[in-house]
């Protein structure tokens, strides 16, 4: 009749952009190290790769992901920060950066629909990076979104940075192909830097306390292997090399890296490890003379 219009309920895509992983942990910035991680990112359009092309990132943290802090808003400050990436010397394959770090970032794709930037964490927290090929996607749409929502005396939102969240990941807007999470683990380093030097205060009580309750108590079974691994100083003298082989940072990508949740950070990292350096050392055998 004509009352009938129609009404579009599935419509294909038409550019997809796919960072080569789905889920990020980054460390800290501490002293000169700013643990920066590259990201590269494939861009389709129509399934095929487009070259060329101009897409934005923008970060979304999860305010449940701070639950000590006050939501601040992302355009203020940010969890994460991204610096354009360069290729400085093609021949020794060298890779450097702009060193200007920002919340946001507007990126070009190559001849074969590959764009590369650099990311560090900033602040502790959990939340996601979006794509954006249209920048009508961003933050003016759902700001006023936000102030027609907050009308309402029913809103459950009680901050933009909250709305904003749950508004790109759980509306739909936040697909798996054009987004990413993220992770900053924890700021450690104050107690790294308090302890790795005071080689009589690192204690199996010490490292127990710090380090390994958490996770004795998220993963009580850790308490029949791991923990009563490194309890008993004879063991560790014996599988110590094991035990840094699997939080080493080189393995934090693999399979058999522990622990699998991957939140352990690098000051609590390296104190662990510099106990079990510590426990072989005492556990040497005490060198003798031959007698005369």
């Amino acid at each position: 009749g004509g009352d009938r219009h129609r009404c579009v309920l599935l419509s294909e895509k038409e550019i997809i952009i796919i960072p080569d992983a789905g889920h990020f942990y980054l460390e800290t910035p501490h002293c000169f190290d700013d643990f920066r991680k590259k990201i590269t990112f494939q861009v389709y359009k129509y399934g095929r790769p487009a070259n060329k092309q101009k897409f934005k990132i923008a970060q979304y943290y999860n305010p449940l992901g701070l639950p000590n802090q006050a939501p601040f808003d992302i355009s203020l400050r940010s969890l994460v920060e991204f610096s354009s990436y360069y290729k400085e010397d093609t021949e020794n394959n060298s890779e450097t950066s702009s060193n200007i770090w920002q919340p946001e970032a507007e990126l070009t794709t190559d001849d074969r629909g590959r764009a590369k930037i650099w990311i560090r964490g900033h602040l502790s927290g959990t939340g996601r990076i979006l794509m954006f090929s249209d920048p009508t996607e961003l933050f003016p749409i759902c700001r006023e979104k936000y102030e027609e929502v907050m009308k309402d005396p029913k809103c459950k939102y009680k901050s933009f940075a909250e709305f904003q969240y749950n508004h790109f990941v759980y509306s739909g807007m936040c697909t798996y192909s054009n987004s990413c999470c993220f992770r900053v683990l924890p700021d450690d380093w104050g107690l790294f830097d308090k302890y790795k030097d005071l080689s009589s205060e690192i204690t199996f009580e010490f490292i127990k306390q710090n380090i390994l309750k958490y996770y004795e108590f998220m993963h009580p079974y850790m308490g029949e292997n791991i923990l009563a691994l490194l309890v008993n100083e004879s063991k560790v003298n014996t599988y110590g090399d094991l035990i840094n082989e699997v939080i080493s940072e080189g393995a934090h990508d693999k399979s058999y890296y522990m622990p699998s949740s991957r939140d352990l950070s690098s000051g609590k990292r390296r104190l662990l490890q510099r106990y079990i350096k510590l426990m072989k050392e005492r556990n040497q055998p005490v060198p003798t003379s031959p007698p005369p």
